[in-house]
């Protein structure tokens, strides 16, 4: 350490250069105007009366990038009596899509606050770093086999998904480190078009540590490692979502789209209702998804019109029409109540699962019949919302064909039969 100390009647003021930087994790100060993060800053110090301060004099890096040539950095006691230091970093080049050039971020440090950076502003990241296709395939794995299988989208290549994200820092345990914060919301799309009103929150701060050697440039990879660490937590909050999840599944799944939320209303991932949605604007999801593959010009407004179809469903005006032309998109339509569609049979031992999806009925009313269309057993007044139900086979019974079968019901009126392809 070379400087100096002064001692007079009215304090001490004291200016030393320190050997070596100063390490806070992520950030170090170090010499000022150190083209690297090397040499140490000057510490000063006055003790005069109005004019008492202590900190430091020196350049900050950040992540190994420069944020400050000659800054000041300050060194007081707060309110529990630890050391906290207070500086600015401020960005000297453009760091896209994370922080534009001239940005100043408020840096802080002690011991009971731990580390923070401020102000750092929301920023748009494009990624693919979760699959929600395949992370919902995962989850509907781990639900009931009995329901089906989601065996594969057929336009899943079209989702494509939009990030905003807030970024703060927290500090690990025992002060070993520091952890990167994420907040913010996302947006999924299909043919450049948002398939909701408003984007998505994500479903909870996420978090990854980092090591205190990360470079600014590894940033972006840190990012999609959180994120992707998160996908089930974000799927399981994008199934809850309606709107969203009925969009998706239509947009993706082609002509599956209502088996698979028939599947997925039977596994309890999506209420009875969303599956609805998905079976009532079938027809406009899946020309919006075709013309987007075929990259067709008016594809953006048949999405639109599609995901405006969806939204009229959840809002009482009916199943819904979307159309497209010359870059615009509507979706109109009338509520109907629909016999159940999709009705499918999977037998595990002698217990018979019976999944079907439908729309616009409260109940459903479910049976079971031999070759001789003789009720050997009745599921009546099952939820709307089910979905689903089981028959158990008798020992007794003889092989051969059987029918299941369910039909709809809203108020006194009642739908036609649905059956499921004969099983023996």
């Amino acid at each position: 350490m070379v400087g100096t100390i002064q001692i007079a009647e009215d304090g001490v003021t004291a200016d030393i250069s320190l050997g070596k930087p100063i390490d806070l994790f992520i950030v170090t100060i170090a010499a000022s105007r150190a083209s690297q993060p090397i040499g140490g800053p000057a510490f000063e110090l006055s003790t005069v009366e109005k004019k008492s301060s202590m900190g430091f004099v020196g350049s900050l890096w950040f992540m190994q990038e420069q944020f400050g040539v000659d800054v000041r950095v300050k060194a007081t006691r707060n309110a529990k009596g630890n050391t906290q230091v207070d500086g600015t970093l401020t960005a000297l080049s453009n760091y896209p899509p994370f922080l534009p050039a001239g940005t100043s971020l408020g840096l802080r440090y002690s011991k009971d606050g731990g580390f923070q950076v401020t102000n750092w502003p929301s920023f748009e990241y494009l990624t693919n770093a979760i699959d929600f296709i395949k992370t919902l395939q995962k989850l509907s794995d781990q639900g009931s086999a009995g329901c089906g299988k989601l065996v594969g989208f057929a336009f899943e290549k079209l989702l494509q998904s939009k990030f905003r994200v807030n970024v703060s820092f927290g500090t690990q345990e025992n002060d070993e480190g520091v952890t990167l914060v994420l907040d913010g919301s996302y947006t999924l799309c299909v043919a450049q078009t948002s398939l909701t009103a408003v984007a998505i929150p994500f479903p909870g701060l996420v978090s990854i540590p980092l090591p205190n050697s990360i470079s600014f440039s590894e940033l972006g990879n840190y990012i999609e490692r959180a994120l992707a660490a998160a996908a089930e937590s974000f799927v399981k909050a994008l199934v809850k979502n309606r709107e969203a999840i009925a969009a998706v599944i239509g947009l993706t799944a082609g002509k599956a789209a209502a088996s698979y939320a028939a599947t997925l209303a039977c596994q309890a991932l999506i209420d009875g209702v969303a599956a609805d949605a998905v079976v009532a604007t079938a027809a406009e999801t899946l020309a919006a998804a075709t013309a987007a593959e075929a990259g067709a010009g008016a594809a953006g407004a048949l999405v639109a019109g599609a995901v405006v179809a969806v939204a009229d469903f959840f809002a009482g005006t009916g199943t819904g029409t979307g159309t497209g032309t010359g870059g615009t998109g509507t979706g109109t339509g009338t509520a109907t109540q629909s016999p159940p569609v999709d009705p499918r049979v999977t037998i595990t031992n002698r217990v018979v699962t019976l999944t079907w999806g439908g729309q616009g009925n409260a109940r459903y009313h479910a049976q079971l019949l031999d070759s001789a269309a003789t009720i050997l057993l009745n599921n009546p007044d099952l939820a709307g919302a089910a979905r689903q139900t089981q028959f158990e086979f008798g020992p007794e019974w003889p092989s051969g064909p059987y029918t299941a079968q369910v039909q709809g019901v809203h108020e006194q009126s009642a739908t036609r039969w649905a059956a499921a392809p004969s099983t023996g």
